[in-house]
């Protein structure tokens, strides 16, 4: 449990105030490829950084950045979790539905919230899948009632994957 509260908050302060934490001392690493983004952070303190490998979608015709999703994994001390958030906020009582390739969609479910985290479990296996699959398909219904299906190809993800875990050896 104290892993996906750490998680989520490095996550959702990271996401409101444009990637950079207040929990973060400083940033050791920033890298785009394609539409994934990866960020690490080290706490002032604290000897291994924590770090994330996320899509930040901002919705076609949306005239508000707050119309966002942000999804992927996130990597703490030695755990990973594969995180999803979007500001507006899910419909009650839905669900978030994230398949990799050709694999069986797993579901996460919702709470009244604006974000959650996969079971250890469940991130577990879909970053194994990440790893291994050409495409991500993320589905989910927005606390506006909208549907929403985004589909992303995993070669930046695969390229920034190497470099991130470099960034949290310790020096």
């Amino acid at each position: 449990m104290k892993i996906r509260k750490t998680l989520c908050a490095a996550f959702i302060l990271g996401t409101l105030f444009g990637g950079q934490s207040l929990a973060a001392g400083t940033s050791v690493f920033q890298k785009q490829e394609g539409p994934w983004k990866a960020s690490c952070f080290k706490d002032q303190g604290v000897e291994k950084p924590y770090c994330r490998i996320m899509i930040i979608n901002v919705f076609a015709g949306s005239k508000k950045s707050s119309n966002f999703v942000q999804f992927g994994p996130a990597f703490d001390r030695g755990n990973a979790g594969f995180v999803f958030a979007t500001y507006l906020g899910f419909a009650p009582e839905s669900t978030v539905k994230v398949k990799i390739g050709e694999n069986e969609a797993h579901v996460l479910q919702t709470q009244q919230s604006n974000h959650t985290i996969a079971p250890a479990d469940m991130s577990k296996e879909i970053l194994s899948q990440m790893n291994e699959g050409k495409s991500i398909t993320v589905e989910f219904k927005l606390s506006t009632g909208l549907n929403k299906s985004l589909d992303f190809s995993l070669a930046g993800y695969k390229t920034l994957l190497p470099e991130v875990q470099k960034a949290m050896e310790v020096k």
